[in-house]
């Protein structure tokens, strides 16, 4: 899995910025890829994406569900964006996001990522996406009335700064205390050193649990 995060140009190794965003993610999706083609599940149909151009504006996903939602059942469909994941102890799920328009995930979606978590060993924490704090290719999908959309993730928990925790307050956003500390995207600290294996192995078995609950 690791071996797709790195690449050798002119005989020299690259400092693999992006190491986790989204590398990481990338590595996850491709094992879990191979993993439901040994083991196929009767009467559910997969497919596996890639989309570039998020940190532009979520072009990629964005074209994607523009050109295929219509051929698909917004109560059926469930949609696994995996994002950052490669180090951090938490996993983390995001259960909605918006401040005037506020789109969130379907409840029993996330009730039963934290029961694949717990079988598998692991913490969780929901975390509600504002303009603050960026947002991802799942948004797409939310924005088009797909509520079936879990956004997955990865970190060491932090504080919330209290001026962001006050202004979340009044606004209203279903918030906790804590976040997961994802500081170093974007920059050089985020590199292939600093990716555990065992979270790509702990994030790649919890949604691999996550998706026999749906059977």
């Amino acid at each position: 899995m690791l071996s797709l995060l790195t690449y050798r140009s002119g005989g020299k190794l690259s400092e693999n910025p992006g190491a986790d965003d989204n590398g990481s993610g990338v590595a996850v999706v491709l094992e879990l890829a191979n993993k439901l083609k040994q083991h196929s599940t009767t009467g559910v149909d997969l497919a596996v994406a890639f989309w570039a151009a998020e940190e532009t504006g979520l072009w990629g996903s964005e074209a994607f569900v523009e050109k295929y939602q219509h051929r698909l059942d917004r109560e059926k469909t469930l949609i696994i964006n995996v994002d950052t994941v490669g180090r951090g102890q938490c996993l983390m799920a995001v259960s909605g996001e918006g401040v005037l328009r506020r789109r969130a995930v379907d409840g029993s979606v996330l009730l039963q990522w934290e029961q694949a978590c717990q079988q598998v060993g692991t913490s969780t924490i929901r975390e509600w996406l504002t303009p603050l704090a960026g947002s991802s290719d799942h948004a797409a999908w939310l924005n088009s009335g797909f509520n079936r959309a879990l956004s997955v993730g990865r970190g060491n928990l932090v504080p919330i700064a209290p001026p962001i925790r006050l202004l979340n307050r009044l606004l209203g956003i279903p918030t906790g205390a804590t976040q997961t500390d994802i500081s170093h995207v974007h920059s050089p600290s985020d590199s292939l050193t600093n990716i555990r294996p065992e979270c790509l192995d702990e994030t790649t078995d919890g949604i691999r649990t996550f998706l026999d609950l749906q059977v």
